[in-house]
This record gives structure tokens, sequence and C-alpha cells, in this order.
């Protein structure tokens, strides 16, 4: 993959995080893998079309999301927390819809689409099925 594709995204995160989180951030490791995709923490991947078409998959180790999401919600949050996953997807589609307006301000032609998807372990979106049905009385479901 050709490095004009790849610093938008390296750009926009940094960009992304020293704005959110109000600090200088460093990007240390940055990989692109040939062989098949492990999760190595909590992900988030997003579908890309256009002149490359593909996923792109933001992975963090479970300590790392965990501090991004606390920092974001002002709180420390438990790894199971809902809100660390939707943390990781929400930065993964800031970060990739900032890269591909620069992309196509460069003439290429791509379009992101953000129904993000989460990669977390099962406990986590068990323990939001569970916090959720807790919460929402009968009667709203059906509607």
């Amino acid at each position: 993959m050709k490095l004009d594709l790849i610093q938008p995204f390296i750009n926009s995160a940094d960009a992304v995080l020293s704005q959110g989180l109000q600090s200088p951030v460093s990007i240390a490791s940055l990989s692109m893998e040939q062989e098949t995709y492990r999760r190595k923490g909590v992900a988030a991947l997003v579908r890309l079309t256009g002149d490359i078409e593909g996923r792109i998959v933001f992975d963090l180790d479970s300590e790392t999301a965990v501090r991004l999401a606390s920092q974001f919600a002002g709180a420390t949050l438990p790894e199971a927390d809902a809100l660390v996953p939707e943390t990781v997807c929400e930065l993964a589609n800031q970060i990739t819809g900032n890269a591909i307006t620069s992309l196509n301000d460069q003439g290429f032609r791509f379009r992101v689409h953000p129904s993000c998807r989460s990669l977390t372990c099962h406990r986590a979106q068990k323990t939001l099925k569970r916090s959720s049905s807790r919460s929402i009385p009968p009667a709203a479901e059906s509607s």
C-alpha cells in the first residue's frame, strides 16, 4: 500500500487524539498485516469503498482502550463498560472521516461506511444486553 494513502490516517489519528485528549500524543507503533487479522484488544471496524475497497481496523490493547474511554468520559470506567468499545468506534469514525476527506481533497474517491462495528469480547456485549434489558421497561421495548 502506498504511503500517500496511509499518511492521512496517521495525521488524522494524531489530530483527533491530540484534540480529544487535550494534550500532545505520539504514534509509536503502526502495522499493516497481510495475514489473517486477530483482534488484540478492543477494536473497531470501518468499511471503505471507492478507489480502494476494504476494511480499516483500529485495534487498541484493552488497557489503552479503557484509559482513553475513561479520559473522554471524565470518570474511571471498568473494562466491561459499554462506553469503552463505543469510544473506540467513535474515534475510528472520526479518524477515518478526517483521513478520507483529506484523500478525497487530493483527488481520490473514497466513501466511508460509518456503521462502525466493535470487535469486542462477548463479556462486554453480554453486560450491555443485561444492563439495557433491566433499564428499559417492557412497554418501551415493544414500541
